[in-house]
């Protein structure tokens, strides 16, 4: 009789600790698009021709930024997120998108947009050399920062030309 409560117990709670696992498994792992957006931007500057230059800082395992991920970020942040007042006076900027579900929604044109050698290089205008910081965070977790200067008026007239954003002068 004890043995079989013993098992039982080791069952129930082998059950459990499975139900529970495939649970979190699931809630820790989001759409595998946003889980790969793991930075932050602010201005340092908005330049002329319709530039703007922002420091992006990206998170990472290493020390290093892989497969030009702070390039990628940069433009990123300028289409989805934008940036709030950065120093020197620099107003605070939205994102060039307004709806979240327009990434959803063109996912496969902004897959091809960000892959390695995608077309967001064409909106970088420059990655200031010696701008590049780097903050240990934890035992396996870095903050990196880089200057990027982003070429803003150009990405949004692509994004219209592509359909995705209205232009500014199609009305209300």
């Amino acid at each position: 009789m004890q043995i079989k409560t013993i098992t039982l117990f080791i069952f129930g709670l082998l059950f459990g600790i499975t139900s529970f696992a495939q649970t979190s498994k699931g809630k820790q792992q989001p759409n595998v698009s946003k889980s790969t957006w793991n930075y932050e931007i602010e201005c340092v500057g908005v330049g002329n021709g319709g530039t703007y230059l922002i420091q992006v800082w990206t998170y990472s395992k290493t020390p290093q930024i892989l497969n030009q991920q702070d390039q990628k970020n940069a433009v990123h942040g300028i289409i989805f997120k934008g940036f709030g007042a950065g120093k020197g006076g620099a107003a605070a900027k939205a994102p060039l998108v307004t709806s979240p579900d327009i990434e959803q929604q063109y996912s496969s044109y902004f897959e091809s947009f960000f892959s390695d050698g995608g077309n967001y290089q064409k909106y970088i205008a420059s990655v200031a050399q010696g701008s590049t910081k780097v903050i240990k965070l934890g035992k396996k977790s870095y903050k990196i920062g880089v200057v990027i200067s982003v070429l803003k008026d150009q990405l949004r007239k692509a994004l219209e030309d592509e359909g995705i954003i209205k232009s500014l002068d199609s009305g209300f």
